[in-house]
């Protein structure tokens, strides 16, 4: 089945503002602040598309507990057979030219229209006038009405154009970065501190409002462990991360460009997308662990003035050998909230446990193309491996990351994850997202 039986895909650029002459966009908007999303106006360039990639999320080369959410990147290969990613070229589509710094959406949809339940006891008149009605929950309906909406898949801006001429073959990569690129470097000079006793999530929207982040494209959700006062000297994404770390919060930018933050306990805590065994989809590869790698057994960490506050598990130490993970530069205003932080961390890392830090999709169906438009990161994922020689096993995992690979071939989409259950000498078991204080197996307790 060809990608395009079953997902329409399209690329567009924003040349320019919405209603606006291009003058708009160097005096008014481009050099005096970042654009709110319903400022741009969008530009179809699908049809010089011949692949793309994206990438999005946090690194799975490590325990994403662990890790920052990284800058999204984004690659396309365009066809540049009429000069309109070249200085001076051809026009585009568009009232202006491109150049870095205009922004970039990908967007999708399924082509069909999938079936719509009927529910028990509906009752309808045919073209016959015969009465009919509905006995049960397995009936359904054609969908009919409009198309499926376009749902977004990615979202930034070109950083870099990289033109190629190969023996007559002209192609430009163009290479973009979403919103975190943007927030590290705007970097704003100190101001008297405050903010002592502010939630994290205060703080996140006192640092994005210090640069001017339009509203329309934010989503702070209330809460998270109280902060020291600061001066906000420095840049937008490292005082953002720094506060998200000494929250154990999640910061990302959703697939439509808007900024996200959550406490702990954010993540789904039912299945979402089911693959393998029986039921599930089919996956087009899968990447499993089971390693000592990951193991943290012994927290260090401190607030910035603070007291060391350290916690540490002994009976996987006896197992293990110590393995000690360091931070000393949170910006906590309180040594219980640093040190629930090391139980946190500790908790989530102290045993081996099988896990699966990756899984790719290819888009063949239905289902699958309903899946490519509509994971995100933080939904829970069941995966069971199975084997022609009978064993299995089955991990439940939340997605940490999305990587897209687009070519005319077909669309593999990429998952990387982070473990949903956390193992003790007793086995894994569920928790909703390393909360509860954190369960601390073992002596130490």
């Amino acid at each position: 089945m060809a990608l395009s039986d079953i997902l329409d895909i399209r690329v567009e650029f924003g040349l320019g503002a919405a209603g606006d002459s291009g003058s708009l966009w160097d005096s008014a908007l481009w050099d005096e602040g970042v654009w709110s999303s319903n400022e741009i106006s969008w530009t179809d360039m699908t049809s010089l598309v011949e692949e793309f990639t994206t990438r999005s999320g946090k690194s799975t080369a490590s325990s994403t507990v662990l890790k920052r959410t990284r800058t999204a990147s984004a690659v396309f290969t365009m066809d540049n057979t009429t000069g309109a990613f070249v200085p001076d070229g051809v026009s585009t589509p568009g009232f202006l030219t491109l150049r870095p710094g205009r922004y970039v959406r990908v967007l999708a949809r399924p082509t069909h229209k999938p079936p719509v339940n009927i529910p028990d006891g509906t009752t309808w008149t045919d073209v016959t006038g015969r009465t009919w009605t509905a006995r049960g929950s397995g009936m359904f309906k054609s969908a009919g009405g409009t198309e499926a909406s376009w749902e977004p898949i990615w979202y930034g801006r070109i950083d870099t154009i990289d033109n190629r001429h190969d023996r007559g073959d002209l192609t430009a990569l163009v290479k973009c970065t979403d919103s975190f690129a943007e927030l590290a470097v705007d970097s704003q000079v100190a101001v008297a501190a405050e903010g002592a006793g502010e939630t994290a999530s205060a703080r996140i929207t006192r640092i994005l409002d210090r640069i001017g982040w339009p509203l329309d494209r934010r989503d702070i959700a209330p809460g998270g462990y109280t902060m020291q006062a600061t001066t906000l000297a420095g840049d937008a994404l490292e005082l953002c991360g720094i506060t998200t770390d000494s929250a154990g919060a999640d910061f990302w930018q959703k697939p439509d460009g808007v900024l996200a933050w959550r406490d702990q306990g954010w993540k789904s805590e039912t299945v979402d997308w089911i693959f393998g065994g029986l039921t599930g989809m089919p996956v087009h590869s899968v990447t499993p662990e089971w390693t000592s790698f990951r193991i943290v057994n012994e927290a260090h960490v401190s607030r910035a003035g603070g007291t060391e506050q350290i916690v540490s598990d002994s009976l996987s130490r006896a197992i293990y050998g110590r393995r000690t993970h360091t931070r000393l530069d949170l910006v906590n205003d309180q040594d219980a909230d640093v040190a629930q932080l090391g139980n946190l961390w500790v908790t989530a890392l102290k045993w081996d446990q099988q896990i699966v830090t990756e899984v790719s999709v290819l888009a063949q169906d239905e289902a699958t193309a309903e899946f490519m438009v509509g994971v995100s990161i933080g939904d829970l994922i069941q995966l069971s491996v199975d084997t022609i020689h009978g064993w299995s096993y089955t991990v439940l995992e939340h997605v940490s990351a999305i990587a897209d690979d687009v070519t005319p071939e077909g669309w593999v989409m990429t998952l990387g994850l982070t473990p949903s259950t956390v193992p003790n000498e007793y086995g894994p078991y569920a928790r909703p997202e390393y909360s509860s204080a954190f369960h601390l197996g073992g002596p130490d307790a």
